[in-house]
């Protein structure tokens, strides 16, 4: 089972935490305190205990984790939108947040049988599904705690139902995280 915990920089629980640091518009030191909330708050702790790293360490290829070894946890952030998703067994979540894109730029990250398929593909539709194959990416690369130098191209994804990818022979089942219609987004998990 999965439980998750989605919140917003612009909640005004967090405002005064950004003015006293000075963070203006910055996005990233923003989320990055948003997700320490939502930290403390899954976990029973202060803020400051969370950002003290004293409960984490991480695993092989850095990806933080609780040092008791469980629950998993994974975190992911995009423009005004945080979220935290807590399992029993690894998890990684990716989101973004829908914009103009040009998928042509896309071309090192994506295998050619994603590219066909965005080929087919026009408009609003296309800019979609090219951000909801980059969350399946990235939430993968999360899950096995290797992010992106992980390779990016490095799974097959079921372009029929994006229910499913695999990656050098694990199977991982896909789903999809909704935080709004602008956003799009995934939750890995390997397969049971």
């Amino acid at each position: 089972m999965v439980t998750l915990r989605i919140d917003s920089i612009q909640n005004p629980r967090y405002q005064a935490t950004f003015e006293r640091y000075k963070l203006g518009k910055k996005y990233n030191p923003r989320q990055s305190i948003v997700g320490t909330y939502l930290l403390a708050d899954w976990l029973a702790e202060t803020p400051a205990v969370i950002a003290s790293g004293r409960l984490f360490d991480h695993g092989p290829h850095g990806k933080p984790r609780l040092k008791s070894g469980a629950p998993q946890y994974n975190l992911a952030n995009s423009y005004d939108k945080v979220v935290l998703a807590v399992a029993d067994q690894p998890i990684g979540v990716d989101l973004e947040k829908i914009r103009p894109y040009d998928y042509h730029r896309i071309h090192r990250a994506f295998r050619p049988e994603e590219l066909d398929y965005l080929a087919g593909l026009s408009g609003a539709e296309q800019v979609r599904a090219t951000f909801k194959i980059w969350t399946i990416k990235e939430a993968v690369l999360k899950l096995v705690g290797m992010g992106i130098p992980g390779g990016i191209r490095s799974m097959q994804i079921d372009l029929k139902t994006f229910a499913h990818a695999n990656r050098y022979g694990q199977s991982i089942r896909l789903s999809p995280l909704y935080v709004g219609m602008d956003y799009v987004g995934t939750i890995a998990q390997f397969e049971e």
